[in-house]
């Protein structure tokens, strides 16, 4: 499945938005032999992708693709293709053994790649399996390639990426 020129310039998330209500909220995909490739989305946050855990704990989980790839998003704030902010409860994102996130960019602020906000008393949790690329991702602050921060409360955000996991080229200016 290939996502191509999703543009949200003024909301969340290019091609895919995530908002926590009720008891939880959780997005997976599953496909042994499938692919998921979302390519120049733009959006104020997460070019791509952006989720929020607003009044539950949220869940994505890409984990089981046989591959995902997020090439040429851009957000106009934070995230260039990925923008997670766990608000008050938690957030957990699962990105799997052959993700590509390549050429995203965050224009006025932090995260090329991804960008995670903890501004509660929950904990933020990213993983990225063996094999992640990151390559040529920009952000205007900070984070070329992953920010993360806890801006306020007692949260905490835990990023865990892979032994095989190949970084080159992120900047932020």
């Amino acid at each position: 499945l290939t996502i191509d020129t999703v543009q949200n310039a003024t909301g969340n998330g290019g091609a895919i938005q995530i908002t926590g209500t009720g008891s939880s909220t959780e997005l997976s995909a599953s496909a042994t032999n499938g692919n998921l490739i979302i390519q120049n989305g733009l959006a104020q946050y997460g070019g791509a992708i952006a989720a929020s855990s607003g009044a539950s704990d949220s869940q994505i989980d890409l984990s089981n693709l046989a591959s995902f790839k997020l090439y040429y998003n851009k957000a106009t704030t934070s995230g260039g293709a990925i923008y997670a902010d766990s608000g008050s409860h938690a957030l957990s994102l699962k990105l799997g053994n052959n993700v590509a996130l390549q050429n995203n960019s965050a224009t006025a602020a932090q995260g090329g790649a991804i960008a995670t906000i903890n501004s509660g008393s929950s904990a933020n949790t990213v993983q990225i399996g063996d094999g992640a690329i990151m390559l040529q991702n920009t952000a205007n602050d900070s984070g070329g390639a992953i920010y993360a921060e806890t801006t306020s409360g007692t949260g905490n955000t835990s990023i865990t990426i892979g032994n095989t996991a190949n970084l080159q080229d992120n900047q932020s200016t």
